[in-house]
């Protein structure tokens, strides 16, 4: 008789493709840490779009660089949301750290917490009070840069005449505030260096060592069952192997 074979159907497999893609999605989509990782890439972003803007106009030389619009925009926009990205940024990833501190050393409320709370809602919780530390704590930065025309005068000698022509440039100045010394130890240095590098610094050490001690103690536990379960389960096979021993006996 003739052997059955399954029918193959392209069609039918890129449904089925389509749908587990469909499927992994939402479940990507459902996860809080995966929507935080999303969040810390935007912030990423902005900051090296803010960087190149910050930085292009003067490697290459570009006419921009000295027109009214650009200088106006630099001292009002790429200064200061630079700084506010770096910011946005580094509690970000410190927001990531406290993430998965909560799901490995408090699985319990970090899994109640996830049941309860939709993931936009999650996400908001954590990304708005960094945004809102961020952009107050850098609002100094407004105030340090300003514009100054500044007027030169050149002379054109013609013949037996002499012309006196001006051009009008613009450049960027410190401001009373960037130049006044109290203010550049206790924010530009001091306060700068505790929020952007030492807190975050020591808030990192502290959740990843109690991460990796979370995670070994947790491996440790899980050896533990299974040494328990391996030991049960040999026990139980003694006592059974024990049991029909007078059984075989008997029908000897």
């Amino acid at each position: 008789p003739p052997i059955a074979t399954p029918l193959y159907s392209p069609a039918a497999s890129e449904v089925d493709k389509r749908q587990i893609c469909i499927l992994l999605t939402k479940e990507l989509a459902v996860s809080p840490f995966n929507n935080l990782v999303v969040s810390l890439a935007i912030v990423d972003n902005l900051f090296l779009l803010s960087s190149v803007l910050y930085h292009i106009a003067h490697p290459f030389e570009l006419e921009i660089r000295n027109t009214y619009i650009y200088k106006k925009m630099f001292a009002s926009f790429l200064y200061p949301l630079r700084s506010i990205t770096m910011c946005c940024s580094t509690y970000m990833t410190v927001i990531l750290g406290l993430d998965r501190y909560n799901s490995v050393c408090q699985p319990s409320k970090y899994n109640s917490t996830i049941k309860t709370t939709s993931p936009i809602l999650y996400v908001i919780r954590y990304t708005v009070p960094v945004i809102f530390f961020s952009v107050v704590f850098n609002i100094p930065k407004f105030f340090e840069l300003e514009i100054e025309e500044q007027i030169d005068s050149y002379d054109i000698k013609n013949f037996n005449m002499t012309t006196i022509n001006y051009s009008t440039t613009y450049a960027l100045v410190k401001t009373d505030l960037r130049n006044n010394q109290t203010y550049v130890f206790w924010y530009v240095n001091a306060a700068s260096f505790l929020v952007t590098y030492f807190i975050p610094l020591i808030c990192l050490i502290y959740l990843n060592r109690n991460i990796y001690q979370g995670r070994k103690n947790f491996l440790k536990r899980q050896l533990q069952r299974r040494r328990c379960s391996a030991a049960v389960a040999h026990l139980v096979n003694l006592s059974l192997i024990h049991i029909s021993e007078p059984t075989r006996r008997y029908a000897i």
